[in-house]
């Protein structure tokens, strides 16, 4: 059902060359995302001396990580936002999408997700800090690999 949906979720799921102007699919189908992930890397901004932090997200991380993120909803008025990363992620439709990731000062967390900066879709959902954990656990498992 992906494929036929066009679609991605915070990040995910999109066939190749599929244009969307809503790139999440509902809550229940987005828990089943990572079954169509083909890989996952993770950008994060360490700090400004020290540059960005870039990762493959272990398979078995992929689920945990999506899952920060949910529930979402779709926002059409987008603060100002401060970029802490961005997730770059290739289906196995060949499909390749980015998530950006925002750091909010309060209330849900906040992404975007499109083929690119002039096109994507802003959403709140999730939780920041469950998502700093996820990606803490891909980041540390990664290194033994």
């Amino acid at each position: 059902m992906w494929r036929q949906l066009c679609v991605l979720p915070f990040f995910v799921v999109f066939a190749a060359g599929c244009r969307s102007t809503d790139p999440l699919p509902p809550a229940p189908e987005i828990e089943d995302m990572a079954s169509e992930i083909e890989d996952m890397r993770a950008v994060l901004d360490a700090s400004r001396s020290a540059g960005n932090v870039e990762f493959t997200v272990p398979r078995e991380h992929w689920s945990a990580v999506t899952d920060a993120l949910l529930p979402a909803t779709r926002d059409d008025s987008p603060a100002k936002w401060l970029m802490v990363g961005k997730l770059k992620i290739a289906t196995l439709g060949g499909g390749r999408r980015t998530v950006w990731l925002f750091s909010t000062d309060s209330g849900p967390g906040a992404f975007a997700v499109g083929e690119d900066s002039d096109h994507r879709v802003y959403y709140r959902g999730g939780e920041s800090a469950k998502l700093r954990r996820a990606l803490d656990a891909a980041r540390t498992a990664s290194q033994g690999r």
